[in-house]
Protein backbone atom coordinates (compact mmCIF):
# COMPACT_ATOMS: atom_id res chain seq x y z
CA UNK A 1 0.00 0.00 0.00
CA UNK A 2 2.27 2.23 1.00
CA UNK A 3 4.67 1.78 -2.16
CA UNK A 4 1.02 2.45 -4.04
CA UNK A 5 0.90 5.83 -2.72
CA UNK A 6 4.53 6.24 -3.06
CA UNK A 7 4.18 5.79 -7.10
CA UNK A 8 0.76 8.08 -7.09
CA UNK A 9 2.98 10.78 -5.30
CA UNK A 10 5.69 10.56 -6.98
CA UNK A 11 3.36 10.52 -10.35
CA UNK A 12 1.79 13.76 -9.70
CA UNK A 13 4.95 15.24 -8.55
CA UNK A 14 6.49 14.15 -12.09
CA UNK A 15 2.96 15.70 -13.67
CA UNK A 16 2.54 19.00 -11.80
CA UNK A 17 7.02 19.27 -12.86
CA UNK A 18 5.64 18.70 -16.65
CA UNK A 19 3.08 21.11 -16.42
CA UNK A 20 5.29 24.27 -15.04
CA UNK A 21 8.33 23.24 -17.24
CA UNK A 22 6.92 25.03 -20.14
CA UNK A 23 4.87 27.89 -19.08
CA UNK A 24 2.67 29.89 -21.53
CA UNK A 25 3.02 32.92 -20.11
CA UNK A 26 1.24 35.52 -23.09
CA UNK A 27 -0.55 35.17 -26.57
CA UNK A 28 0.74 37.08 -29.34
CA UNK A 29 -2.42 38.88 -31.74
CA UNK A 30 -0.39 40.60 -33.99
CA UNK A 31 1.93 37.73 -34.75
CA UNK A 32 0.85 35.81 -37.90
CA UNK A 33 3.70 33.31 -39.19
CA UNK A 34 7.24 34.30 -37.32
CA UNK A 35 10.39 33.39 -38.56
CA UNK A 36 12.58 34.15 -35.24
CA UNK A 37 12.40 35.00 -31.85
CA UNK A 38 14.81 36.76 -29.44
CA UNK A 39 14.79 37.96 -26.23
CA UNK A 40 17.12 40.46 -24.41
CA UNK A 41 17.47 43.10 -22.02
CA UNK A 42 13.71 43.86 -21.69
CA UNK A 43 12.82 43.03 -25.23
CA UNK A 44 10.81 40.34 -27.11
CA UNK A 45 12.50 40.45 -30.70
CA UNK A 46 10.16 38.51 -33.38
CA UNK A 47 10.91 38.70 -36.90
CA UNK A 48 8.16 37.83 -39.49
CA UNK A 49 8.75 37.97 -43.51
CA UNK A 50 10.65 41.37 -43.92
CA UNK A 51 8.98 42.74 -40.65
CA UNK A 52 10.73 42.83 -37.04
CA UNK A 53 8.25 43.16 -33.78
CA UNK A 54 9.74 44.83 -30.94
CA UNK A 55 7.34 43.81 -27.54
CA UNK A 56 7.80 44.40 -23.95
CA UNK A 57 9.12 41.29 -21.85
CA UNK A 58 7.55 43.12 -19.02
CA UNK A 59 3.60 43.02 -20.45
CA UNK A 60 4.33 41.86 -23.79
CA UNK A 61 3.11 45.17 -25.09
CA UNK A 62 4.03 45.72 -28.86
CA UNK A 63 6.35 48.65 -28.90
CA UNK A 64 7.05 48.85 -32.59
CA UNK A 65 7.11 46.83 -35.54
CA UNK A 66 8.97 47.84 -39.10
CA UNK A 67 10.14 46.87 -42.08
CA UNK A 68 8.86 45.95 -45.46
CA UNK A 69 9.62 44.24 -48.47
CA UNK A 70 11.67 45.77 -50.49
CA UNK A 71 15.40 46.95 -51.96
CA UNK A 72 15.02 50.39 -50.01
CA UNK A 73 17.34 51.89 -47.10
CA UNK A 74 14.84 50.41 -44.17
CA UNK A 75 13.05 47.35 -46.45
CA UNK A 76 14.82 43.90 -46.45
CA UNK A 77 14.72 41.85 -49.58
CA UNK A 78 13.38 38.17 -48.22
CA UNK A 79 11.66 35.16 -50.17
CA UNK A 80 9.81 31.67 -49.35
CA UNK A 81 12.63 29.65 -50.21
CA UNK A 82 16.62 29.14 -50.02
CA UNK A 83 16.58 29.94 -46.42
CA UNK A 84 16.62 33.91 -47.12
CA UNK A 85 14.39 35.18 -44.64
CA UNK A 86 15.79 38.07 -42.31
CA UNK A 87 18.88 36.56 -39.93
CA UNK A 88 18.76 39.20 -36.58
CA UNK A 89 21.61 39.55 -34.42
CA UNK A 90 21.03 41.21 -31.13
CA UNK A 91 23.92 43.06 -29.68
CA UNK A 92 23.51 45.66 -26.46
CA UNK A 93 22.85 48.64 -28.18
CA UNK A 94 22.45 47.97 -31.73
CA UNK A 95 19.80 45.00 -34.04
CA UNK A 96 22.21 43.16 -36.54
CA UNK A 97 19.58 42.57 -39.61
CA UNK A 98 20.83 40.23 -42.20
CA UNK A 99 18.55 40.13 -45.67
CA UNK A 100 19.09 39.12 -49.17
CA UNK A 101 22.40 40.90 -50.29
CA UNK A 102 22.50 43.54 -47.00
CA UNK A 103 23.11 43.85 -43.53
CA UNK A 104 21.22 46.40 -41.80
CA UNK A 105 21.96 48.22 -38.24
CA UNK A 106 18.89 49.70 -35.99
CA UNK A 107 18.94 51.10 -32.69
CA UNK A 108 17.17 48.37 -29.69
CA UNK A 109 14.34 51.01 -30.75
CA UNK A 110 14.05 50.27 -33.94
CA UNK A 111 15.58 53.45 -35.50
CA UNK A 112 17.31 52.85 -38.37
CA UNK A 113 21.24 53.88 -38.18
CA UNK A 114 23.06 52.49 -41.65
CA UNK A 115 22.72 49.58 -44.34
CA UNK A 116 25.66 47.68 -45.81
CA UNK A 117 25.91 45.96 -49.09
CA UNK A 118 27.16 42.99 -49.26
CA UNK A 119 30.03 41.63 -51.57
CA UNK A 120 28.31 38.70 -52.71
CA UNK A 121 24.87 37.49 -53.16
CA UNK A 122 24.72 33.92 -51.45
CA UNK A 123 21.40 33.96 -50.39
CA UNK A 124 21.64 32.14 -47.47
CA UNK A 125 24.08 34.55 -45.79
CA UNK A 126 24.01 35.78 -42.34
CA UNK A 127 26.20 38.03 -40.56
CA UNK A 128 26.94 38.36 -36.58
CA UNK A 129 28.86 40.80 -34.93
CA UNK A 130 32.60 39.32 -33.93
CA UNK A 131 34.24 42.50 -32.20
CA UNK A 132 34.96 45.20 -34.97
CA UNK A 133 34.05 42.85 -37.64
CA UNK A 134 31.16 40.50 -38.64
CA UNK A 135 31.57 36.56 -39.43
CA UNK A 136 29.66 35.27 -42.22
CA UNK A 137 27.87 32.44 -44.04
CA UNK A 138 29.34 32.69 -47.51
CA UNK A 139 29.63 30.03 -50.77
CA UNK A 140 32.24 29.14 -53.19
CA UNK A 141 33.02 26.63 -56.22
CA UNK A 142 35.87 24.32 -55.88
CA UNK A 143 35.78 22.49 -59.29
CA UNK A 144 31.99 20.88 -59.52
CA UNK A 145 31.95 20.97 -55.67
CA UNK A 146 29.84 23.93 -54.50
CA UNK A 147 31.21 24.56 -50.40
CA UNK A 148 29.04 26.65 -47.86
CA UNK A 149 32.06 28.53 -46.34
CA UNK A 150 32.47 30.53 -42.90
CA UNK A 151 34.40 33.41 -43.01
CA UNK A 152 35.37 36.75 -41.03
CA UNK A 153 34.51 39.72 -42.91
CA UNK A 154 35.99 43.74 -42.20
CA UNK A 155 33.10 46.57 -42.02
CA UNK A 156 31.85 47.16 -45.17
CA UNK A 157 31.58 43.03 -45.80
CA UNK A 158 34.42 42.53 -47.86
CA UNK A 159 35.88 38.84 -47.07
CA UNK A 160 39.06 38.78 -44.68
CA UNK A 161 39.39 35.25 -44.12
CA UNK A 162 37.74 31.67 -44.67
CA UNK A 163 37.68 29.59 -41.02
CA UNK A 164 35.78 26.69 -42.55
CA UNK A 165 34.10 24.66 -45.16
CA UNK A 166 31.51 22.40 -45.44
CA UNK A 167 30.63 20.34 -48.76
CA UNK A 168 27.19 21.37 -49.45
CA UNK A 169 24.23 18.86 -49.55
CA UNK A 170 22.39 20.60 -52.60
CA UNK A 171 22.69 18.00 -56.02
CA UNK A 172 20.93 20.28 -58.49
CA UNK A 173 18.98 17.58 -60.43
CA UNK A 174 19.60 14.55 -57.96
CA UNK A 175 16.43 14.44 -55.48
CA UNK A 176 15.86 15.78 -52.31
CA UNK A 177 18.33 15.37 -49.85
CA UNK A 178 16.64 15.52 -46.07
CA UNK A 179 18.46 15.92 -42.57
CA UNK A 180 21.60 17.85 -44.46
CA UNK A 181 21.42 20.85 -42.57
CA UNK A 182 22.56 21.22 -39.25
CA UNK A 183 25.84 23.33 -39.78
CA UNK A 184 26.03 25.91 -37.83
CA UNK A 185 28.07 29.04 -36.40
CA UNK A 186 27.76 31.38 -33.37
CA UNK A 187 29.74 34.48 -32.33
CA UNK A 188 30.70 35.62 -28.62
CA UNK A 189 32.24 38.76 -30.10
CA UNK A 190 35.92 37.14 -29.78
CA UNK A 191 35.43 33.84 -30.34
CA UNK A 192 33.57 31.45 -33.46
CA UNK A 193 31.83 28.27 -32.74
CA UNK A 194 31.09 25.89 -35.84
CA UNK A 195 29.80 22.62 -36.47
CA UNK A 196 29.41 20.61 -39.89
CA UNK A 197 26.42 18.74 -36.88
CA UNK A 198 27.84 15.65 -38.36
CA UNK A 199 29.62 14.82 -35.44
CA UNK A 200 29.61 15.87 -31.76
CA UNK A 201 32.53 18.32 -32.57
CA UNK A 202 32.18 22.06 -31.67
CA UNK A 203 35.51 23.85 -33.02
CA UNK A 204 36.27 26.99 -31.59
CA UNK A 205 38.47 29.83 -33.16
CA UNK A 206 39.89 33.42 -31.80
CA UNK A 207 39.58 36.63 -33.43
CA UNK A 208 42.36 36.19 -35.85
CA UNK A 209 40.44 33.11 -37.39
CA UNK A 210 43.01 30.81 -35.68
CA UNK A 211 41.70 27.43 -34.73
CA UNK A 212 41.95 27.08 -30.59
CA UNK A 213 40.14 24.10 -30.32
CA UNK A 214 37.70 21.57 -30.15
CA UNK A 215 34.44 20.50 -27.91
CA UNK A 216 34.07 16.85 -28.55
CA UNK A 217 31.47 14.99 -27.38
CA UNK A 218 30.60 11.42 -27.24
CA UNK A 219 27.14 10.11 -28.76
CA UNK A 220 25.64 7.86 -30.53
CA UNK A 221 23.95 8.75 -33.49
CA UNK A 222 19.94 7.90 -34.08
CA UNK A 223 19.31 5.77 -36.68
CA UNK A 224 16.44 7.16 -39.04
CA UNK A 225 13.84 5.04 -38.62
CA UNK A 226 10.85 4.34 -41.13
CA UNK A 227 8.35 6.35 -39.37
CA UNK A 228 10.10 9.12 -39.72
CA UNK A 229 11.11 8.85 -43.47
CA UNK A 230 6.82 8.58 -43.22
CA UNK A 231 6.25 11.22 -41.57
CA UNK A 232 8.52 13.72 -43.90
CA UNK A 233 7.52 12.41 -46.87
CA UNK A 234 3.91 12.72 -45.83
CA UNK A 235 4.72 16.14 -45.10
CA UNK A 236 6.49 16.97 -48.34
CA UNK A 237 2.91 15.83 -50.00
CA UNK A 238 0.90 17.86 -47.64
CA UNK A 239 2.98 21.24 -47.09
CA UNK A 240 1.07 23.89 -49.34
CA UNK A 241 4.95 25.00 -50.36
CA UNK A 242 6.24 21.26 -51.78
CA UNK A 243 2.67 19.28 -52.59
CA UNK A 244 2.72 20.65 -56.07
CA UNK A 245 6.45 20.30 -56.28
CA UNK A 246 6.21 16.58 -55.01
CA UNK A 247 7.05 14.46 -57.98
CA UNK A 248 10.05 17.41 -59.02
CA UNK A 249 11.49 16.50 -55.46
CA UNK A 250 11.93 12.81 -55.78
CA UNK A 251 13.85 11.12 -55.11
CA UNK A 252 13.87 11.58 -51.14
CA UNK A 253 17.20 10.79 -49.53
CA UNK A 254 17.57 9.76 -46.18
CA UNK A 255 20.70 9.51 -44.68
CA UNK A 256 21.31 6.59 -42.79
CA UNK A 257 21.75 8.11 -39.30
CA UNK A 258 20.60 11.39 -38.27
CA UNK A 259 23.46 14.05 -37.45
CA UNK A 260 24.77 13.85 -33.59
CA UNK A 261 24.48 17.97 -33.73
CA UNK A 262 20.95 20.07 -34.83
CA UNK A 263 21.88 23.11 -33.60
CA UNK A 264 24.44 25.15 -31.55
CA UNK A 265 23.42 28.38 -28.96
CA UNK A 266 26.07 30.60 -27.44
CA UNK A 267 24.38 32.78 -24.68
CA UNK A 268 25.23 33.82 -21.28
CA UNK A 269 29.16 32.04 -21.61
CA UNK A 270 27.09 28.31 -22.24
CA UNK A 271 27.12 26.27 -25.10
CA UNK A 272 23.81 24.83 -25.51
CA UNK A 273 23.75 21.85 -28.01
CA UNK A 274 20.26 20.48 -29.22
CA UNK A 275 20.46 16.96 -30.71
CA UNK A 276 17.81 15.15 -32.51
CA UNK A 277 16.86 12.85 -29.49
CA UNK A 278 13.68 13.20 -28.18
CA UNK A 279 11.73 11.95 -24.94
CA UNK A 280 7.89 12.38 -25.67
CA UNK A 281 7.57 16.12 -26.17
CA UNK A 282 11.23 17.10 -25.22
CA UNK A 283 14.30 17.06 -26.73
CA UNK A 284 17.95 16.61 -25.34
CA UNK A 285 20.55 19.41 -24.77
CA UNK A 286 24.08 19.19 -23.57
CA UNK A 287 25.58 22.06 -21.64
CA UNK A 288 29.27 23.17 -21.91
CA UNK A 289 31.55 25.93 -20.78
CA UNK A 290 33.19 27.59 -23.01
CA UNK A 291 36.02 25.53 -22.84
CA UNK A 292 34.39 22.61 -23.17
CA UNK A 293 33.61 21.22 -20.19
CA UNK A 294 30.11 19.34 -19.75
CA UNK A 295 27.57 20.95 -17.52
CA UNK A 296 24.89 19.14 -18.18
CA UNK A 297 22.87 17.34 -20.23
CA UNK A 298 18.62 17.96 -20.06
CA UNK A 299 15.59 17.19 -22.05
CA UNK A 300 13.38 20.46 -22.20
CA UNK A 301 9.96 21.35 -24.24
CA UNK A 302 10.57 21.75 -27.32
CA UNK A 303 7.72 21.30 -29.88
CA UNK A 304 8.42 20.58 -33.19
CA UNK A 305 6.69 22.66 -36.38
CA UNK A 306 7.45 19.96 -38.88
CA UNK A 307 9.13 16.48 -39.05
CA UNK A 308 12.21 18.96 -40.10
CA UNK A 309 12.07 21.99 -38.05
CA UNK A 310 11.27 23.07 -35.04
CA UNK A 311 8.90 26.43 -34.11
CA UNK A 312 11.22 29.33 -33.19
CA UNK A 313 13.40 29.15 -30.03
CA UNK A 314 15.77 31.41 -28.44
CA UNK A 315 18.03 30.65 -25.16
CA UNK A 316 19.16 33.74 -22.84
CA UNK A 317 19.28 34.06 -18.91
CA UNK A 318 18.97 30.51 -17.86
CA UNK A 319 15.48 30.32 -20.23
CA UNK A 320 14.44 29.14 -22.78
CA UNK A 321 11.87 31.20 -24.88
CA UNK A 322 9.54 29.62 -27.46
CA UNK A 323 6.86 30.78 -29.63
CA UNK A 324 4.36 27.40 -30.52
CA UNK A 325 0.94 28.22 -32.81
CA UNK A 326 -2.04 26.96 -31.44
CA UNK A 327 -3.94 26.15 -34.24
CA UNK A 328 -7.18 25.45 -32.32
CA UNK A 329 -7.56 29.69 -31.13
CA UNK A 330 -5.36 30.11 -34.57
CA UNK A 331 -3.19 32.02 -32.17
CA UNK A 332 0.89 32.10 -31.38
CA UNK A 333 1.66 31.53 -27.50
CA UNK A 334 4.68 32.24 -26.30
CA UNK A 335 6.12 29.82 -23.95
CA UNK A 336 9.16 29.80 -21.24
CA UNK A 337 10.94 26.74 -19.30
CA UNK A 338 13.35 27.30 -16.86
CA UNK A 339 16.38 25.58 -17.65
Amino acid sequence: MKKIIFLLILFFLLTVTDLVAAARVAVLPDILKPDSIAVDNGQVIITEGASISLYSLEDFSLQKKFGNQGEGPQEFKVTSYGGTGLVLDVQPRVLLVTSVGKLSLFTREGKFIKEIKATHNFFGSRFLAFGKQYVGLGSKMEGNINYLTVNIYDVELNKVKEICKWESPYRPGAGTRVFTEPYSFCSTGDKIFTTNGIEFTIDVYDSHGENLYAIKQEYKKLKVSEDTKKAVIDYFKTNPATKNVFQFMQPIIFPNYLPAVRNVTVKDKKVYVLTFKREGNKSEFYIFDLKGELLNRVFLPLKEETPLTYFPYYIKDGKLYQLVENEEEEEWELYVTEI
